[in-house]
C-alpha cells in the first residue's frame, strides 16, 4: 500500500492529537505539512515534532500530491478553508464544530458535495 500525502491546518490546542494519530500511522500516511500563519505556533509545533511545517497556505493548495487535510482551525474559518481544499481537489477531515452557524454549515457542506473530490 503506498502512503497518502497529508497536512494538518491549525496549529493550535487540537494539533497534538491529531499528529500524534497521523504519525501512528506512519506506514499509510505521511504528512507533507503543518501549517500555521502564526510564525510562533510553527515554530513551537516544529519543536515537538518532526514533521515539515510551512506559513505558507498556497503552497499546501498548490501542492497536487497533497490528498487531504486536516482543518483543525477555529469553526468560523472553516468554510473558506473548505473552499479552497475542496477546490483543489483535496479530502477534508473537519474538526468539530462544523462552521460557526447553521447556515455556514449548510454551505459548506453543499460546496464540498458539489466540488467531488477524490482521494488520489
Amino acid at each position: 500500500m503506498s502512503r497518502r500525502r497529508v497536512a494538518i491546518i491549525g496549529l493550535g490546542m487540537a494539533v497534538t492529537p491529531h499528529a500524534k494519530s497521523l504519525l501512528d500511522l506512519a506506514d499509510r500516511v505521511e504528512i507533507a505539512a503543518a501549517f500555521s500563519r502564526s510564525p510562533e505556533r510553527t515554530a513551537a509545533f516544529a519543536k515537538e515534532f518532526a514533521i515539515p511545517t510551512t506559513n505558507d497556505l498556497d503552497a499546501i493548495v498548490a501542492d497536487k500530491s497533497i490528498g487531504a487535510v486536516l482543518i483543525l482551525t477555529p469553526p468560523w474559518t472553516h468554510l473558506d478553508l473548505v473552499r479552497r481544499m475542496a477546490g483543489a481537489g483535496k479530502h477534508i477531515l473537519l474538526e468539530k464544530p462544523v462552521e460557526a452557524t447553521t447556515a455556514r454549515a449548510i454551505e459548506l457542506v453543499d460546496l464540498y458535495r458539489r466540488a467531488g473530490s477524490r482521494w488520489r
